[in-house]
């Protein structure tokens, strides 16, 4: 399951990057019609350079937060009873969660419909083919870090207060 779950944000974050870049193209050969051609060659590589930003920063970024995870993870959560207060916070924080991805996920739901009514049906001008699924992989992501945010907060709780009995430094 792990790794069917790599797979597919693998999958999403390579679709991504790349979803836009005829149109960016586009828009970059129309900016520089006229120009001298190293001027075109160089909006096109600038054009691309910023689209790889955004897979980039976010590799970066789950980097950090796996180093930061990793980090809280080595703590201890302290006695057999703060480990069980920890225990039942981390479940009423996930059931918590459930019930919003539930409400959220039928609201993203519809949005697609109704994003996808509008690019496929009423063919309204200025909605690209990928943008209803752009949303849906904008939506997933947001669920997987509030999933992976709530995570870790209730993973750090205890072993922040376990730690606090040592000393505010710990």
């Amino acid at each position: 399951m792990k790794s069917m779950l790599q797979g597919f944000v693998l999958v999403v974050v390579v679709l991504a990057a790349f979803a836009g870049t005829p149109v960016l193209a586009e828009e970059t050969v129309q900016a520089t019609e006229g120009a001298a051609p190293d001027a075109a060659t160089s909006a096109s590589i600038l054009a691309w350079a910023l689209w790889a930003l955004a897979p980039i920063g976010a590799i970066i970024g789950l980097i950090f937060a796996m180093f930061f995870y990793k980090g809280v993870m080595k703590h201890s959560e302290g006695d057999d009873l703060m480990a069980k207060i920890a225990h039942h916070v981390r479940q009423g924080a996930m059931a918590y969660l459930r019930q919003q991805f539930k409400v959220v996920g039928i609201v993203v739901i519809l949005l697609f419909g109704v994003f996808s009514l509008m690019t496929y049906w009423l063919e309204i001008p200025g909605m690209t083919p990928l943008g209803p699924f752009a949303f849906l992989t904008g939506a997933f992501f947001s669920a997987l870090t509030g999933y992976l945010g709530m995570k870790t907060a209730t993973n750090a709780g205890a072993r922040t207060a376990n730690a606090a009995r040592d000393s505010l430094n710990s």
